[in-house]
């Protein structure tokens, strides 16, 4: 064989090399944005380098899928349940202390449902690797201070709020809450999910409890919305 056929067929080899390296890398781009979905462009915004970005999130990727992630018990879920209807009802005299015990109470969900809550942004990361609008859901409640909570009654030594304005973040933070919480603690998870996300056929037995369970909670938004107007116009 001439050199020049030496040459061609070196550069026929690289071209195939670069060519199935740059495959490689669009599939792995590709699956890291169909997996994490608006996490990866946030996690692009806030890294400023698409490498960086698919390092951390396919490292994200690695520790979710090791994780064991389980449905709860049903006697659980029921209990946890009853004790969200308590903090929803405590909400209307009780706002900041209500809100607190209802971020807690979506802490214990997850932990019990299999996930790290050490730190609140890993916890939201691992929940994207599931449900990226979960995740940005629980990552958009943030902390109680960042709702409006300005100072302490002398007399009852409670959080207290100054401002409709302060109530009416709290009551968003509220409901954000509330919708992580009902999705942690659906009804129409299956036995053997091992994830939070949930595609059931419109005729399943868990597209009906998905849309009853829509329709109660639509329900509630309204009536906790009158009971908090008439609070903040006393």
């Amino acid at each position: 064989m001439s050199l020049l056929a030496w040459a061609i067929l070196v550069v026929l080899i690289l071209g195939a090399v670069f060519g199935g390296v740059i495959l490689a890398d669009r599939s792995r781009s590709a699956r890291l944005r169909n997996r994490f979905g608006p996490e990866y462009e946030r996690t692009l915004r806030e890294s400023g380098d698409r490498k960086s970005t698919e390092r951390q999130l396919a490292g994200v990727a690695r520790r979710r899928d090791s994780l064991e992630i389980r449905p709860l018990d049903p006697s659980r879920r029921e209990a946890l349940q009853a004790e969200w209807a308590t903090l929803q009802a405590l909400f209307v005299d009780e706002p900041v202390t209500a809100t607190t015990r209802a971020d807690e109470l979506v802490t214990v969900s997850l932990r019990e449902r299999g996930y790290p809550t050490d730190d609140r942004g890993e916890t939201a990361s691992l929940l994207a690797a599931d449900n990226p609008a979960l995740a940005a859901g629980y990552r958009g409640a943030g902390p109680v201070a960042a709702a409006g909570v300005s100072g302490t009654d002398p007399a009852t030594d409670q959080a207290t709020v100054t401002a409709d304005t302060d109530t009416d973040r709290l009551r968003e933070r509220f409901l954000a809450l509330r919708a992580v919480f009902e999705e942690l603690t659906s009804a129409a998870e299956t036995s053997d999910s091992d994830s939070v996300t949930r595609q059931p056929t419109d005729s399943s037995p868990a597209a009906t409890d998905s849309a009853a369970t829509a329709a109660t909670t639509d329900e509630s938004t309204a009536r906790e919305a009158a009971i908090i107007g008439r609070r903040q116009r006393r």
